[in-house]
């Protein structure tokens, strides 16, 4: 049976990145249809009508519409179960599911202040902070649309990145923790947890205060295992068009 899947994504976006990466480990093909945040194109009309959270990644999927990425990445396991990326055992699947939660919840909210400090806040500063303003107008999160305009002008203030960095901290005391036991973060079996939390790494991984290779042997060594995977280079983690700076 022929399935139809659209993916609305952002090069670099980490959201976008893990649906991709768990497209290319099932080996599925998909229309892509960029959407560029730093050109507030997840603001018009027409992406709004699809997810009115203005938010990437969003799957189409023969007509259904499937927002947040790690719904998408459950939905496309259980839809195309081949190869699997959950266990089978319920235990396996509950430490999958702890993982996704922390992910969710700690990791991907941390990375954002920092990425932003790191690749965005020059361009936004460009284009200046009145047309930032009335850009993020339609933002309908009052938190996203004020990292945003933060950006903008002044960038974060030192106890707000110190409180991402000790959540990414957190990260890697408890994915070395893990590793230590296992080769993959929920036990024997490349899962879902892999898929979610690479592009958090990936990411990290290029700002000023994390030497992964001295600090994090273990995490590490996962990062290039995972690289190592053939779907790493099909999911492409890099724009390879204009290998433009990457958003949280």
């Amino acid at each position: 049976m022929q399935h139809h899947l659209i993916l609305y994504h952002d090069w670099g976006s980490t959201c976008s990145q893990k649906v991709r990466l768990a497209l290319a480990e099932k080996g599925l093909d998909y229309e892509g249809r960029v959407v560029r945040l730093r050109h507030f194109e997840h603001l018009r009309s027409a992406f709004l009508a699809l997810n009115p959270e203005a938010m990437v990644p969003v799957l189409l999927h023969d007509g259904c519409v499937i927002t947040e990425s790690s719904v998408i990445t459950e939905y496309i396991d259980a839809v195309f179960p081949a190869p699997p990326l959950l266990p089978p055992d319920a235990r396996g699947r509950a430490r999958v599911g702890m993982w996704t939660r922390f992910i969710d919840q700690v990791t991907s909210p941390a990375i954002k202040k920092p990425s932003f400090a790191r690749n965005l806040a020059t361009h936004l500063q460009a284009v200046g902070a009145d047309q930032v303003d009335a850009s993020t107008e339609q933002m309908p999160s009052l938190a996203v649309r004020a990292r945003w305009r933060s950006a903008a002008r002044d960038g974060f203030s030192a106890a707000e990145l110190e409180e991402a960095h000790a959540d990414l901290q957190r990260t890697l005391v408890r994915m070395e923790v893990a590793l230590a036991s296992w080769p993959w973060l929920a036990g024997d079996l490349y899962t879902l947890a892999d898929v979610h939390m690479l592009p958090f790494v990936e990411r990290l991984a290029h700002l000023p205060p994390y030497a992964l290779g001295r600090d994090w042997p273990a995490v590490a060594a996962w990062q290039a295992r995972m690289r190592a995977r053939p779907a790493f280079a099909r999911a492409q983690f890099v724009d390879p068009v204009s290998a433009g700076a990457p958003l949280a």
